[in-house]
């Protein structure tokens, strides 16, 4: 089974995330960098290769120290089993060569020390047992693989652009960079003996999801279900509350740390992050920073003076002047067709006017625009909002597209109820034909053969069927038998 996170129900934000998007790029464009730099690998596979070849040739030198630690402690084991060997067989030093061979043996431990050091995953990741400055940043943009990269990518660009529009920019980033040091100290304080480099952004991700928990722990998470990873169409969507996902999402990071500390992965750098993040995001909230400075700030950037025209629709429809209130409306919307405020405006201005044909045009272009901009709740309080059908019969295109909503929302009754209206009121009219079929594969997928098979013999009668409409509902049909 393969759960991955897609998306949250509401994504909306005041701003370009900037930061966010930033910082996406520079983790990608370092991976591409090292990726394009290669040949690092091949060096340090032929150095220790040279060294281990002359050691296994002659078991009774010393390695030095140095290259010991850093090969750790499974090549001391492997170092004792090959001596314990070559002694059970009767192994013999010669004297006279031991001084050349051993210092043979250190030059190649010399240069694969020094193979190993040039490589930029070591130049540029953090190694706790040499502390460098500098790595502390640079540690956080590089990537051990394109699965390492892309799954830190998008749980950055998932959780990144929203802390960033709460917070502001300059909060973001600190947070950030303060989150991914503190889960590398973490990570370099549980094994400072370390040589293994620790890299990579998922302990600054980890605190960006520590303050998301806090600040936005009600979000719903979208997520993509495979049950069955060999059959990925056979897949659906899941919602979840935030305040379960992360947490079991932590949890999970602590038992592994404990269960299986040599994995390869992180898992203090996690914890160290997440614990950072989500005491920051408590102390912001404690101390109200968010509501007295960082939200007025916001607000003062990206507040716009609304336009004059819009103002005086209002004030005119608040006046009952309907006849002007819709003559701003109609000269606005002709210079600005994207104006979501003036569509609403204008919405609601009909609605008083019971005109409508005015509320369908203007209900159908709201579905539209907040639809296309994610914002599924403004979309919903259109679609169920039964003023509407006080104003008078509303145009048959506002109910296809109430029913390809209701569709797409999850709500197959609506949906087959607004398709019904239409059928039933213009039945000879060219958009009953998509609804029949509409219908049609809807009531298949709901388990109605019957009612599906109807459908499809209404449509296959309609005087529009023709183009590619019969051989569509032809199949549809044999679908069914």
């Amino acid at each position: 089974m393969l759960l991955i996170p897609i998306g949250q129900e509401d994504n909306v934000v005041r701003r370009m995330p900037w930061v966010s998007f930033g910082l996406i790029a520079a983790n990608v464009a370092v991976f591409l960098m090292m990726s394009l730099a290669g040949g690092h690998e091949r060096e340090v596979h032929d150095r220790l290769e040279s060294f281990f070849k002359h050691l296994a040739e002659h078991p009774y030198l010393t390695p030095s120290p140095e290259i010991t630690e850093r090969l750790g402690e499974g090549f001391t084991n492997a170092l004792d089993q090959v001596r314990g060997e070559w002694e059970a067989q009767g192994g013999t030093v010669d004297p006279e060569s031991t001084a050349a061979d051993q210092e043979r043996l250190d030059a190649l431990g010399r240069e694969a020390i020094d193979a190993l050091r040039s490589r930029p995953v070591e130049r540029l990741g953090y190694v706790p047992a040499e502390p460098r400055l500098l790595t502390v940043a640079t540690s956080l943009f590089v990537h051990g693989g394109w699965l390492h990269l892309l799954g830190n990518m998008l749980f950055l660009f998932l959780s990144g652009p929203f802390i960033e529009d709460r917070y502001g920019r300059g909060i973001f980033a600190g947070l950030y960079l303060l989150s991914g040091t503190a889960g590398l100290l973490a990570q370099a304080g549980h094994d400072p003996t370390s040589f293994a480099p620790v890299i990579g952004a998922s302990g600054a991700i980890a605190g960006v999801m520590g303050a998301f928990l806090v600040r936005l722990g009600a979000a719903r998470i979208r997520f993509l279900l495979i049950p069955i990873l060999f059959l990925p169409m056979l897949r659906t969507q899941l919602l979840l509350p935030a305040f379960v996902v992360i947490p079991l999402w932590i949890g999970e990071q602590v038992w592994y740390a404990h269960a299986d500390p040599d994995a390869g992965v992180a898992w203090w750098a996690h914890i160290g992050g997440f614990g950072f993040g989500f005491l920051a995001a408590l102390a912001l909230k404690l101390m109200r920073v968010e509501e007295t400075v960082i939200h007025p700030a916001i607000e003062n950037e990206i507040g716009l003076t609304q336009n004059p025209g819009l103002e005086r629709a209002m004030d005119a429809r608040l006046k009952g002047d309907l006849a002007a209130a819709r003559r701003e409306l109609r000269a606005l919307l002709a210079a600005e067709p994207e104006n979501v405020d003036a569509w609403t405006e204008s919405y609601e201005t009909a609605l008083l006017a019971k005109d409508a044909a005015e509320v369908g045009r203007a209900g159908e272009r709201l579905l539209s625009l907040h639809s296309r901009h994610g914002e599924a709740g403004l979309a919903s309080e259109i679609a169920h909002d039964r003023r509407w059908s006080e104003a008078g019969e509303v145009p048959l295109r506002f109910r296809m597209a109430l029913a390809a909503w209701f569709e797409k929302d999850g709500d197959p009754r609506s949906a087959l109820e607004q398709y019904g209206i239409v059928a039933r009121l213009c039945p000879q009219d060219p958009a009953t034909l998509r609804a029949l079929v509409r219908s049609a594969e809807i009531l298949t997928r709901g388990g109605d053969p019957r009612g599906a098979r109807d459908a499809y013999d209404q449509a296959r009668a309609h005087p529009a069927c023709s183009g590619p409409w019969p051989a569509l509902i032809e199949k549809g049909l044999a679908s069914l038998s």
